[in-house]
Order: C-alpha cells, then sequence, then structure tokens
C-alpha cells in the first residue's frame, strides 16, 4: 500500500509492536527481470498463506510498475512489460489454475 518494499517491525513490549518503512537509494528494486518476476511469483504463492491470489498478483504487478490489466470476466490476468508477458487463470475461488508466460529478450 506504501510503496515502500523495505520495513523493519519488532516488539517493544506489553504486546506493542513499532513499524517502520524504509527508504533509501540502495533499498530500491532494480528493474523487474523476467526470471526473477517468475520466481517472486512462484515463491510467494507456495510458501505465503495467501488467501486471494488475483489480488495479491494484481498488487505485485501494479507495485513492480508493471502492465496488469484483467479480462471483462475477471478470470484471467495479463502482466506485461517491454521484455515479458505472463497470463494468469483463476478459478471461481480467485486461487491461481494456471500461468503461460513468455520473454521477448531472450532471458
Amino acid at each position: 500500500m506504501s510503496g515502500s518494499w523495505t520495513s523493519y517491525h519488532a516488539e517493544v513490549g506489553g504486546g506493542t509492536r513499532a513499524a517502520f518503512l524504509i527508504e533509501h537509494p540502495d533499498f530500491r528494486l532494480p528493474p523487474p527481470a523476467f526470471p526473477r518476476v517468475m520466481r517472486v511469483l512462484q515463491q510467494s504463492l507456495a510458501e505465503l498463506p495467501l488467501h486471494d491470489h488475483r489480488r495479491a498478483l494484481y498488487g505485485y504487478a501494479r507495485g513492480r510498475g508493471l502492465g496488469a490489466a484483467f479480462d471483462p470476466e475477471g478470470t484471467r490476468l495479463a502482466i506485461t512489460s517491454p521484455d515479458f508477458s505472463i497470463d494468469v487463470e483463476f478459478d471461481q475461488h480467485n486461487r491461481i489454475a494456471g500461468i503461460n508466460a513468455k520473454t521477448t529478450s531472450g532471458n
């Protein structure tokens, strides 16, 4: 939501937590590259307790500055960049039903 990808949070006592968003040029993410985006998508779907894959993938793509557009029925998401495209199909529970990806840069 904040657009910041780096944060720190810690317990400060009494059931209270403190959270900080950290911004610095050294923490800027590099431009999205096909292998990295695919790895992030696969790893997050496998390891994170996501309740809505559709929403999570759309938010990630938009946050990374990628094109993200749903078909009229909302069952497919096209994630695009100048170097690659990823088409994601969702089931009726907003879970991934299939991913078709291709690169134009040879990566």
